[in-house]
């Protein structure tokens, strides 16, 4: 099969499994049809004991089982009934785990990509993300095709002068994080001189970009990638890069300098304003951050802390709601929950590093600060619980273990 074709459909799969669109007048995401697809692709040849998977991957399944009848017993006899913790673990066991498995079985029997290229194929999917998020920004007809296609299930504001939510029905942090993650993919190819480099720099500039539409998690994010990977490049031999990245910063900063419109011309002073406020605000802190630090507290209550309350969404037995991943995590089920699911995903970290230490150090800054930044934003929302960064992580997972 010719590799561009391999790349195209690695990239249709990737794109719909990672953003997990779904359309108006279709019942389901497309995650569930690339699901399907996948399932019957590979029992047309293998059985189920043919799936790279490796043994650990039935404790993740045990250990999220658990959490869940944990969680539904926690609810119910607090009275509450709220399963929105519930039905996360259901969704990380179907998405994440059973659907990622299948996709590493296709991507790599199938189309035989590499990490690398596996890689470069989410560099295209970002991209192209990025892509139709910028047009989206600067097209107000586009934007307005997507929100009649894409149904909303987040918190934006269609409205709003700020900020876009792309080919996405989530938008906002959760999608400007995806596309940091976006830029750090670029970072680590541009390190590894991996396929075109111009293309990396392109998709890394795009992805930048689009972060700065859709949310100030992501900008934030991929400015700290962004550094690191510099500091990166000038201590541990790779000077070279470093020079050539100055060059080009240069050359794009004369460039805007002296062709670029006014700014003011080409983005909304609204959003420039909200985006860049952390630095604009002497205090550095933003309304986002104002909001967020009132909404970390733990239960008063020892039993509460240590057990759960039993709510996940909204508010109960006098505690108002969160955003936070983490202290949702705690509510719905616990200290003794989110020990057991944040140390899950401790152990995923782990296992991922030694397999890296051991065979393929040129990706451990990348693993570094991917699990990082993972961990950081579930401070601010739970992203270890929804489509797109869960999904990385276990993608990531079963391709490196199963090499």
């Amino acid at each position: 099969m010719p590799l561009k074709f391999n790349y195209i459909q690695a990239v249709i799969l990737l794109f719909f499994a990672l953003f997990g669109l779904k359309f108006i007048g279709i019942p389901v995401g497309l995650a569930k049809f690339v699901l399907l697809f996948l399932m019957f692709d590979f029992f047309k040849e293998y059985s189920f004991k043919d799936i790279l998977l490796k043994k650990t991957t039935l404790y993740v399944l045990l250990i999220l089982l658990v959490l869940l009848i944990y969680s539904i017993l926690i609810t119910c006899v607090n009275g509450i009934y709220d399963f929105g913790f519930a039905s996360k673990m259901v969704y990380i066991i179907y998405e994440p785990i059973l659907l990622g498995s299948l996709l590493v079985n296709y991507l790599k029997r199938r189309l035989k990509l590499s990490f690398p290229k596996l890689l470069f194929s989410l560099s295209l999917c970002f991209a192209i993300q990025a892509f139709l998020t910028c047009i989206s920004y600067f097209l107000p007809q586009v934007n307005s095709f997507f929100d009649i296609i894409l149904p909303n299930v987040g918190n934006l504001n269609l409205d709003s002068a700020q900020r876009v939510r792309g080919f996405s029905n989530l938008g906002g942090a959760w999608l400007s994080v995806l596309l940091s993650i976006g830029v750090l993919v670029n970072l680590q190819l541009i390190t590894l001189k991996f396929k075109n480099q111009i293309f990396n720099v392109v998709s890394l500039i795009l992805c930048l970009a689009a972060t700065v539409i859709t949310g100030r998690t992501g900008l934030m994010l991929s400015l700290i990638f962004i550094f690191i990977f510099l500091c990166y490049w000038i201590f541990f031999g790779r000077f070279r890069l470093f020079l050539k990245a100055l060059r080009f910063l240069a050359a794009l900063s004369l460039s805007v300098y002296y062709f670029a419109p006014p700014l003011d011309d080409v983005v909304n002073e609204e959003t420039v304003d909200w985006a860049f406020e952390i630095f604009l605000n002497d205090s550095y802190s933003t309304g986002s951050t104002d909001e967020l630090s009132e909404m970390i507290y733990l239960p008063k209550d020892k039993v509460h802390l240590f057990f759960g309350v039993g709510f996940f969404e909204n508010g109960a037995l006098g505690y108002s709601r969160t955003d936070s991943g983490f202290i949702k995590t705690i509510f719905s089920a616990g200290l003794l929950g989110a020990a057991i699911l944040y140390g899950m995903y401790c152990i995923i970290a782990l296992q991922l590093f030694r397999k890296i230490w051991l065979y393929h150090k040129e990706f451990m800054l990348f693993f570094i600060m991917f699990f990082s930044s993972a961990f950081a934003v579930e401070f601010k929302e739970p992203f270890l619980l929804t489509i797109g960064l869960t999904s990385l992580i276990f993608l990531f997972y079963f391709y490196i273990l199963t090499q």
